[in-house]
């Protein structure tokens, strides 16, 4: 437990920052565009390389790590010729998006006006050849979380966010689209730059090759494969949300992708960061069953009371946060209102997609991927019939509704098949959990309702925003304390022993 905590404080380190990164891209936008034809195009430019990329790099990361801690044979030749297939694979790909990028903006987003497709392609045009330097961080990021090395595997996003945000500026004050792909492009390959130089200390040095009959690569590509297709299907998910969501007003693209990023921060910060952090010791411990078990119980321990609270919380002060976040420059108070209401529903998925990462890795590490790919064909099936039985009533925001619910029922599947192979998963005090964050929420409501959040200026809200976490925060930090939860004894016991360090390093000194 002790070594699943330091892991999963690097990769939380981290990600805080490239999540920070990513959403001030986001912030970046609103402020320069607001939301309309720029953000829409710029929304589903950004976002296609990765779509379509995920078909393959879905579960490289995985499926690396698990191939590369179990292989018997030369790692340093698999790894190479590996990086040289994915090297070609991507340059076809990007080629092709290039030379045609109005062809994928409408596989994406019929909906497009003109206007808006011409100004999507534009930037697709540049941001397709990133597809190359995506592609090849996925899998040396996967080789430095095999040999440890989480936080070097997590931080390099934060290159690709600084460029892309200086293509922005330069976009708004040139009225050049298309600079926004070039940085993107740039800020990649320096992303790429510095992984390969991380890795010298990880075994990695890397020479073209191409031996493709090694039983490390068919036992590769054996269990990718289904998770490929999980990942094809996810994708197909997405683009029949896209291609709804462009039916809607201008703008809708944008406000939903807002509210996607915030809930996606703090899905990075604890769902990302512990899974990553846990996954090779899982699959170090996949043969023996009760300590596999132990490892999962572990990691949800360590997830859930970070979880719900942070759940309850953006439930609650989604109309501050997002005013905080986004309501600036070109960004107005009605941006803000319809962005909350959107981010309220996404709440059920950040719960369900941080749950499901964890869930999801453990049948990975026992080669079983066959499963995660059917339960995730029935969620898309879940959620497409969802998003026509919510768009009616709710528009937009049946989007993301639709997600959480078909998010949930494939993490309910799959977490009764984990407890049918393995058995019941212990260990969670879900009375005392469950008590502290009602406890929490019934303090942040109270303190929403009566405190003037909304009203007055921008600094105001965010102090008075700032005060009432603060003070939730802390209440409960002391319900963990004061019901004894596990949670609350491990932190302060790994506190102390990082005090009583730091005291005997600077002794020594």
């Amino acid at each position: 437990m002790k070594k699943l905590l330091q892991s999963s404080l690097l990769v939380l380190i981290a990600s805080i920052i490239t999540k920070m990164g990513g959403l001030l891209r986001e912030v970046t936008l609103a402020w320069a565009f607001k939301t309309g034809t720029v953000t829409d195009a710029f929304v589903i430019s950004f976002a296609l390389p990765t779509l379509l990329l995920s078909f393959i790099s879905g579960g490289v990361g995985v499926t690396y790590i698990s191939t590369y801690n179990n292989a018997q044979g030369d790692r340093k030749r698999f790894t190479n010729s590996l990086l040289t297939m994915f090297f070609f694979i991507a340059l076809a790909l990007a080629a092709v998006m290039a030379a045609s990028p109005s062809a994928f903006i409408r596989m994406l987003a019929s909906g497009f006006d003109a206007a808006t497709e011409q100004t999507a392609a534009s930037m697709l045009r540049y941001m397709a050849w990133a597809v190359i330097p995506i592609l090849m961080c996925s899998l040396v990021s996967a080789h430095l979380q095999a040999h440890g090395k989480f936080f070097a595997a997590t931080i390099y996003h934060v290159f690709n966010n600084l460029f892309t945000i200086i293509g922005i500026f330069i976009a708004r004050s040139t009225s050049t689209m298309y600079v926004i792909g070039m940085m993107m492009v740039v800020g990649n390959c320096v992303s790429m730059g510095y992984l390969f130089y991380s890795s010298k200390g990880a075994e990695l040095r890397y020479k073209p090759m191409f031996d493709f009959n090694s039983p490390q690569m068919r036992g590769f590509f054996v269990l990718l494969a289904p998770i490929v297709l999980s990942s094809v299907i996810g994708q197909v998910n997405q683009i029949v949300i896209q291609n709804v969501a462009s039916s809607f007003d201008k703008g809708t693209i944008s406000q939903l992708n807002y509210a996607h990023k915030v809930q996606g921060v703090f899905t990075a910060f604890i769902g990302t960061a512990v899974a990553t952090s846990f996954y090779p010791q899982l699959t170090k411990s996949a043969g023996d069953n009760k300590e596999f078990k132990t490892n999962i119980g572990n990691a949800l321990r360590l997830l859930l009371p970070l979880l719900l609270p942070i759940a309850v919380g953006m439930l609650i002060l989604a109309e501050p946060v997002v005013r905080i976040i986004y309501e600036r420059g070109q960004y107005s108070r009605e941006n803000t209102v319809q962005t909350a209401s959107l981010l309220r529903f996404y709440t059920l998925t950040m719960v369900t997609s941080s749950l499901s990462q964890i869930v999801t890795r453990a049948f990975y590490a026992r080669s079983r991927t066959k499963l995660p790919a059917v339960v995730a064909m029935m969620s898309v099936a879940v959620n497409v019939a969802c998003i026509f039985m919510f768009r009616g009533a709710l528009g937009a925001r049946g989007l993301a509704l639709a997600a959480g619910v078909s998010g949930f029922v494939g993490l309910a599947v799959l977490y009764g098949f984990l407890t049918r192979e393995v058995g019941a998963i212990g260990g969670v005090e879900w009375w005392k959990l469950l008590g502290s964050v009602g406890i929490m929420g019934a303090f942040v409501w109270v303190g929403a309702r009566f405190m003037p959040l909304m009203t007055g200026s921008y600094a105001r809200c965010l102090v008075m925003t700032g005060l009432l976490v603060g003070c939730a925060v802390l209440l409960y930090a002391v319900l963990l304390v004061a019901f004894r939860m596990e949670a609350a004894t491990t932190g302060i016991l790994f506190l102390k022993r990082w005090v009583n360090k730091k005291k005997r390093v600077s002794i020594g000194m």
